[in-house]
């Protein structure tokens, strides 16, 4: 079983976030990522990383607008490479892939193919035992054919990328979210899944159903952003990103 469900019984849920520190970048406006000692800002083909201490810009990756990367959505750092759930939105059919990037370096060094995949990709998570994806669908004119933002999907696959799970989003979120779709989340250390739409200055917090396959929502949390991808550093704080001023937001997380 994952940690964050292993943990779940022992730590309290998310009350609030207080924003802490901000940074301004010139590449913050879909995602964000971080390490021990360095974040991660994410365009649509461009990665800028930069230190935490001092905020200034230490490594840059740029792709070309014509290039096999084309929208880059939310990005996870594990063991050292940078994870970022990737699509071709807005063409249909979708394609979507997972691309890798060495954190040290910022060389792209790999890729996992979805290949004819419903949905695009929007959200990479890993643990030592799963990835979790998150399938965005849209309502109206860039929707996929027969779909509409109620269909988007969080996917669980095993390591060898079979998919072992998949989980909708409860009406609550895609009620506010459409017509566009969940665009960031991140499991917290309480266990819970936090997600964000694509504009809304506010965190869904979510967690898997005991039966069904309906994810089960349980509040909404005003923070500090503009939607977009998030994620939590290893000491449970929250970063988001402002896609209007490209800055990025670091908040504490306030327990019940």
């Amino acid at each position: 079983m994952a940690w964050f469900l292993l943990v779940y019984s022992f730590v309290v849920s998310a009350q609030s976030f207080e924003s802490k520190r901000t940074y301004l970048t010139t590449h913050a406006r879909q995602a964000i990522a971080v390490d021990t000692n360095y974040f991660y800002a994410i365009d649509s083909y461009e990665i800028g990383k930069y230190d935490r201490k001092t905020g200034e810009l230490v490594k840059l990756w740029k792709g070309d607008e014509d290039g096999l990367v084309k929208h880059l959505n939310s990005g996870k750092v594990i063991d050292g490479k940078l994870y970022c759930a990737h699509s071709d939105y807005p063409a249909v059919p979708r394609h979507s892939t997972i691309e890798i990037w060495d954190t040290e370096t910022l060389e792209h060094i790999g890729q996992h193919d979805f290949g004819a995949y419903d949905g695009a990709a929007n959200i990479i998570v890993g643990d030592d035992e799963n990835w979790w994806v998150l399938f965005a669908h849209y309502t109206g004119a860039k929707a996929e054919p027969g779909r509409t933002s109620y269909d988007t999907r969080l996917d669980k696959f095993d390591n060898d990328w079979n998919r072992i799970a998949s989980y909708t989003f409860p009406k609550e979120v895609i009620d506010v979210a459409q017509p566009k779709s969940i665009s960031g989340g991140d499991w917290g250390a309480d266990g819970y899944f936090y997600c964000t739409g694509h504009d809304n200055a506010e965190v869904y917090q979510l967690k898997l159903p005991e039966s069904g396959t309906v994810l089960e929502y349980i509040k909404t949390i005003p923070v500090e952003c503009e939607g977009q991808g998030i994620c939590f550093d290893d000491d449970g704080k929250l970063w988001t990103i402002k896609r209007k001023t490209k800055e990025v937001v670091v908040s504490e997380v306030k327990r019940d």
